[in-house]
């Protein structure tokens, strides 16, 4: 991680799952921000999207990143 705004971002999800009512389901905070930095394969992009639609916890985190 060379960009200082990637390691605020990261930091910044890692302490709001933190704080967050995960579901055992959940993705990683690192797999949200891989998903919309479109670091993963399109399956697992729309999984993550998928999940996002039932989880207001995880669909805060893909909007602070």
């Amino acid at each position: 991680m060379n960009d200082p705004r990637e390691a605020w971002i990261t930091a910044a999800l890692r302490s709001r799952a933190d704080q967050a009512q995960s579901r055992s389901d959940c993705p990683h905070p690192e797999r949200i921000w891989d998903a919309v930095r479109l670091h993963v394969p399109l399956d697992e992009r729309l999984a993550v999207i998928d999940h996002l639609s039932e989880c207001p916890t995880c669909t805060e985190a893909w909007e602070l990143a």
